[in-house]
């Protein structure tokens, strides 16, 4: 596994062959990519930027800014029509670099995504308190992705993690939309009170050309417990590419 630093940005890179682009709002050192990193990369380029790190050089937290510090870093890397992945947050940066920079994405996966239902503050941050808590206490999400380096990153960047976090709780993906003309797939927790279902629906609605997989009692974090689940889906979607 390569680890190294583009743009002031740390990039977790692994294996050969189509570029698959992981949008995963994880710390770093990427102890909670491992899983993906290692069934990912065994057919293709696998490409994991730090989001946070992304926070922290963009000057303002918008889509936009996301997508064009996003753009510089693929660029440096010679990663052409990539697959993007986008869970959480990673979602909506996902859907706006594919709405910004079409002709350099062949795909999109779209996991429980932000950026469309609206929130108060409070609200947010309590509904993403259980939802985190109600992942820690799933041994299987703890062995899969584990909390430590979030907490890590905490620690070393926390000007980067609330930055981050105020984006995901103001984001708006709604005006990017209609530039996405890659083919979506879209997949999401039944159970989902961050991003809930009826964003996954409106995405599927507004969408040119998107498929929906709902996962049957999921909460927002639901691919740290069904892990090959989730693989096996972004295989089948890669196939029809």
């Amino acid at each position: 596994m390569k680890m190294h630093i583009v743009h002031g940005v740390r990039i977790v890179e692994e294996g050969q062959g189509n570029t698959i682009v992981l949008l995963h709002p994880s710390g770093h050192p990427p102890s909670a990519l491992t899983a993906h990193i290692k069934l990912f990369s065994q057919d293709a380029r696998l490409i994991a930027p730090n989001l946070y790190d992304i926070a922290g050089m963009v000057k303002v937290l918008d889509e936009k800014s996301f997508a064009q510090a996003l753009d510089r870093i693929l660029r440096e890397l010679q990663a052409n029509r990539v697959l993007l992945v986008g869970c959480s947050i990673g979602g909506d940066i996902a859907l706006s670099y594919a709405s910004l920079y079409s002709q350099a994405v062949s795909g999109v996966v779209v996991v429980d995504a932000v950026g469309i239902e609206r929130k108060s503050i409070f609200i947010w941050l309590v509904v993403f308190i259980q939802t985190c808590i109600q992942s820690l206490l799933t041994k299987k999400s703890r062995d899969n992705v584990g909390f430590l380096p979030f907490v890590i990153e905490f620690l070393k960047h926390p000007l980067n993690v609330w930055k981050l976090l105020w984006f995901a709780m103001h984001a708006s993906i709604e005006k990017y939309i209609p530039g996405v003309k890659a083919p979506v797939l879209l997949m999401w927790g039944e159970e989902d009170r961050l991003a809930s279902l009826k964003t996954g629906k409106i995405l599927k609605q507004k969408l040119a050309n998107a498929h929906l997989i709902v996962v049957p009692q999921a909460s927002h974090f639901w691919i740290t417990i069904e892990l090959e689940f989730f693989i096996s889906n972004i295989n089948i979607f890669r196939k029809s590419l």
